[in-house]
């Protein structure tokens, strides 16, 4: 929770957790967990393992060094299988860990994993991870081509879906950077582009037009297409006009000599996001704003969101967590503060949003938590337009007949202790 400076363990649950105090173990099997205040999402926190949240890990793990947990054989956690090898961006090998027998009880799966080994390819290019699952190279795909889904469908290939619990693949605008620090440039994104053309040339359905910062899986969600996430060219040009962006010459506005340059951070990691970003680029240049897109892998995006506060106007991403309380998390300005609400906000009251936000944590009663999941929606998408929700992302596989038994936890993340494969 804290680190450890002197093991190079950082402090990655200081966001995730506000307030921490203690953990205390009164017994083998129980742990007492402390806070300052309320925190009502804190048992899906706990009972969510990825990117950075809680988990398990054994004390000789802990002990280790940060250059020796470099080594995944070294990483000793809870689940159904233990490292064999692991070549960065090539593949991993995961084998079955002998003795297991606590599978989550709604698996309904008894005792150790039923395959010996899991074996994950990096492949990039969804093309070539199809072109690997028709050939045989591979038993299932992650993540398939849009243009895949039916014709491998048809091939007699198995396609599983899952959406993705916590916020849509958003577009979060940068408050204190010109010029998305003017709320009329931050409204006219958010009306400036045609969803239903996005849903009907990018998407297939296993996605959904985004109608909310929140996916409709979570509490709280609310419907804003026929508000403020409405595709209305005219109102997003008549909101450029009022704040004195006038077009130049080749159509992209101006003001007081600078060009409305609208600079977007994204990741390349779903088949999705590059196509939805570039039809949305098309719409917002044809009313005047000058969308420049850089979407790219991974690696090279967390290098780049280092500066994200002084260089992009936008970023492009989403958080997947099945609790309203995301929203807390992702914008509060004490926490994750994605749009970057500072003194430099025009406009924006900061002790406003905080309260706003952080009363999602308050309860657990279901109405208050509607009441204050809805407030924070207000807020972040009628009130101030920090956010321009894209799309609700889904995890889809494709898999051979012959593979069974893989499933989607509350996350969309997969397991594979009760995946087999017939003959």
């Amino acid at each position: 929770m804290h680190g450890d400076e002197a093991l190079g363990i950082n402090p990655n649950g200081a966001q995730l957790l506000p307030g921490y105090i203690e953990t205390l173990t009164p017994d083998p099997y129980t742990a007492v967990i402390r806070f300052e205040q309320p925190l009502a999402s804190f048992l899906q926190a706990s009972s969510f393992t990825a990117n950075a949240q809680p988990g398990f890990l054994s004390l000789s793990t802990l002990a280790l060094s940060a250059e020796e947990r470099t080594d995944p054989l070294k990483i000793i956690g809870t689940g159904p299988f233990v490292y064999e090898s692991w070549e960065e961006q090539v593949k991993t090998v995961l084998v079955k860990r002998e003795g297991y027998d606590w599978a989550p009880p709604a698996l309904g799966h008894d005792g150790e994993a039923y395959l010996d080994r899991v074996v994950f390819n990096t492949i990039p290019e969804a093309s070539v991870r199809t072109g690997s699952l028709v050939s045989g190279e591979l038993d299932a795909t992650l993540d398939v081509g849009t243009t895949d889904e039916q014709p491998l469908a048809d091939q007699g290939f198995d396609i599983i879906s899952r959406g993705v619990s916590g916020t849509a693949i958003f577009f979060n605008l940068n408050s204190s950077l010109f010029p998305t620090n003017d709320v009329n440039v931050r409204k006219a994104i958010q009306l400036g582009w045609n969803r239903e053309a996005v849903e009907q040339t990018v998407l297939t359905d296993n996605y959904s037009i985004a109608d909310s910062v929140l996916a409709p899986s979570v509490q709280g969600h609310a419907d804003y297409s026929d508000s403020v996430l409405r595709y209305d060219p005219d109102e997003a040009a008549r909101l450029l006009d009022e704040a004195g962006w006038t077009p130049g010459d080749d159509g992209i506005r101006t003001k007081d000599g600078k060009r409305l340059e609208v600079k977007l951070l994204g990741i390349n990691n779903l088949v999705v996001n590059k196509p939805a970003y570039e039809s949305i680029q098309q719409d917002l240049q044809a009313i005047g704003i000058d969308l420049q897109l850089t979407v790219v892998p991974i690696p090279d995006y967390t290098a780049a969101f280092a500066s994200a506060a002084t260089d992009w106007n936008v970023v492009a991403a989403n958080r997947s967590r099945n609790d309203p309380a995301v929203l807390n998390l992702v914008y509060s300005p004490a926490l994750g503060n994605a749009s970057y609400i500072t003194a430099d906000s025009p406009g924006i009251d900061a002790g406003q949003v905080s309260e706003v936000l952080g009363k999602l944590e308050t309860t657990l009663d279901p109405d208050l938590r509607d009441e204050y999941a809805k407030a924070a929606q207000d807020l972040l998408l009628e009130q101030y337009a920090l956010v321009s929700p894209v799309y609700n992302p889904s995890q889809v596989i494709a898999q051979a007949p012959y593979v069974h038994g893989i499933v989607f936890d509350a996350q969309s993340r997969n397991h594979f202790v009760d995946a087999w494969k017939s003959e």
